[in-house]
């Protein structure tokens, strides 16, 4: 894949160094022909399984096997809850430093290919308020874990008004993976869509199993989520940080501060963390459109921070939770450590001002049309839970024939790649 953005080349590798042949699982709907084809293909019963909370169990238990190096997970495209319809599903503990494990959703019937966002595999979210959708029991240790293809709408799990307010009072996030303090060398989390989340979508809490750990977010749809993203909050693990966390080719699509309030303290789509937890942060090729608090919330003095790379991102429309109008106004926003107010840069400005590696950012508007959503009004009302926003945070619904995707030919190198998602 490539990315080319005033000059700028980004070649990106997907795939990740090869590993000895393991098992597959296959998971399809009763009666589809993606189960008949699953039954055909894997040549054993105890591979193929209609629900997926079966499906993991069997996973866990070849991932003890002595020797084992990957076990994948492939679920067809339809719908899929948790056991009894609890809209989640819950791992026991891995032990397993040598393994590659894998949960990829958005397959064909013939399982040939994967097309998780115009043929999705849609994951339950029920269950009550903060139930994680895949939950890692604690002490698990993997090589690689890699979670992608999925559509999550949380809107079950929130509260909405006669307005269609979002009221936080019973709405809580929807974390995607709960880690558990997981200790592992490679995460990544790609090709997810997640709609309508009341808190935080997605926090790799992890532990660093090598200096070389990395974590890659991409080719993710975070859409209408309330601050959705927090990237490096790892505590380290024997004296080390995560070497590096990677987002990139991301939409974050009117993310919401958690209060509609300027003087919230989350604000931000992505929240960034300090260099205890990670070496660095890189961002390339995202797009960042119509979030009232910004695009990322930036809290720690730079002295405190990991290098950080914004290189070839479009940021358009954020921060008018703040009166900003300018296209490319709240790249960063953030108190930086001492500030009583929070201070909205835009991408110039960070050039200028620090010494991170600022790059190929445009601003321009990338035509989303219906899907950018309510215009944002002014906050009025009081403060935290007690202000109010015109339109805040109403439900917004997964159509994969309408995808959000950029309509202007110079935004079409940023934000989430259908047709290029990552391969085994």
């Amino acid at each position: 894949m490539r990315i080319v953005v005033a000059g700028l080349v980004a070649c990106v590798a997907w795939a990740s160094p090869a590993f000895a042949e393991g098992k597959t699982i296959y998971v399809a709907r009763p009666g589809t022909k993606a189960l008949e084809a699953a039954q055909a293909k894997a040549g054993a019963a105890d591979l193929v399984f209609p629900t997926l909370h079966k499906a993991l169990a069997r996973a866990a238990e070849l991932a003890q096997e002595p020797g084992a190096t990957e076990v994948a997970v492939l679920v067809a495209s339809g719908s899929y809850e948790g056991k009894a319809g609890a809209g989640g599903w819950a791992l026991p503990p891995l032990s397993a430093p040598g393994l590659r494990f894998l949960i990829l959703g958005g397959y064909d019937d013939a399982w040939a290919a994967r097309d998780p966002f115009r043929r999705p595999s849609l994951l339950g979210a029920g269950g009550g308020t903060g139930t994680p959708v895949f939950d890692f029991a604690a002490k698990t240790r993997l090589k690689e874990l890699v979670v992608g293809g999925f559509v999550v709408d949380c809107s079950g799990r929130n509260r909405y008004d006669g307005d269609g307010n979002l009221v936080h009072e019973g709405s809580r996030g929807t974390p995607f993976v709960a880690f558990s303090q997981m200790l592992v060398e490679r995460v990544v989390l790609c090709d997810n869509a997640i709609l309508n989340s009341g808190g935080r979508v997605m926090e790799p809490l992890i532990a660093p199993a090598s200096p070389e750990t990395e974590i890659v977010i991409a080719n993710n749809l975070f859409w209408n989520d309330m601050t959705p993203v927090q990237v490096g909050v790892g505590i380290g693990w024997r004296g080390q940080t995560v070497k590096r966390i990677t987002l990139r080719n991301n939409t974050f699509l009117r993310c919401w501060p958690y209060n509609p309030d300027p003087t919230s303290s989350m604000v931000g789509a992505v929240t960034l963390h300090n260099r205890e937890s990670s070496q660095e942060i890189v961002a390339e090729g995202n797009l960042f459109a119509h979030n009232p608090g910004g695009a990322f919330q930036h809290d720690w003095p730079e002295e405190r921070m990991p290098k950080v790379t914004l290189r070839g991102n479009l940021f358009f429309g954020n921060a008018t939770l703040f009166g900003k109008q300018e296209p490319g106004a709240g790249v960063l926003v953030g108190k930086f450590g001492a500030n009583p107010q929070y201070v909205l840069l835009d991408a110039a400005r960070i050039a200028d001002d620090f010494g991170y590696k600022v790059e190929g950012n445009v601003s321009v508007d990338p035509g989303l049309g219906e899907a950018a959503g309510l215009e944002v009004g002014k906050a009025e009302g009081g403060e935290g839970h007690d202000m109010t926003v015109k339109g805040f945070a109403h439900k917004v619904s997964y159509d994969p024939e309408k995808l959000p995707l950029p309509a202007d030919e110079k935004a079409r190198a940023f934000g989430i790649r259908p047709d290029e998602v990552w391969k085994r």
